[in-house]
């Protein structure tokens, strides 16, 4: 769905001054690592919706691996509808983190499995991060993902 949102929320054919672009659609997520090939990586779920009202886009999205292929270096989600906008800190996010190897050990704690996305500036990905409570935030690396990881998130981002 697509259309033009003016200020009192109906939609006309017109791009005024005071009304946004609006639309809302489906994306496929690819995840990658920063090094290596894709192997015998498979997945069983692979799914995201947008929406964009003017130059902000939200995103959701799931993937689940069966099989983590032969990739390594960082974790990316490529495929995002949009690309960013030139400057790298308008954009964040949340992902939830499953069967993915944390430092702490904690191979399977949801609760440890919070991460943060950044939108690569004037790019259409976006790397994922890890969480550590008591040191900050690093990039995933793939050698943390198992063959039955899976993640889900929602971010969002400005475009041009």
């Amino acid at each position: 769905m697509s259309g033009i949102i003016n200020t009192t929320g109906s939609k006309s054919g017109v791009i005024g001054v005071t009304e946004l672009d609006y639309s809302e659609g489906v994306w496929t997520p690819e995840v990658y690592g920063s090094s290596g090939s894709t192997g015998g990586r498979a997945n069983s779920e692979q799914v995201g919706q947008y929406t964009k009202i003017g130059r902000l886009v939200t995103c959701m999205w799931k993937y689940t691996l069966t099989n983590n292929g032969s990739w390594g270096g960082d974790m990316y989600v490529a495929g995002l509808p949009y690309k960013q906008a030139g400057t790298a800190f308008l954009a964040s996010g949340v992902v939830h983190m499953h069967n993915v190897n944390h430092d702490d050990g904690s191979a399977d704690d949801d609760m440890h499995g919070l991460g943060t996305s950044d939108v690569v500036a004037s790019q259409d990905y976006m790397w994922i991060n890890m969480v550590r409570f008591n040191a900050g935030g690093v990039r995933l690396p793939w050698s943390k993902i198992g063959n039955d990881s899976a993640f889900r998130g929602t971010f969002s981002y400005w475009v041009a």
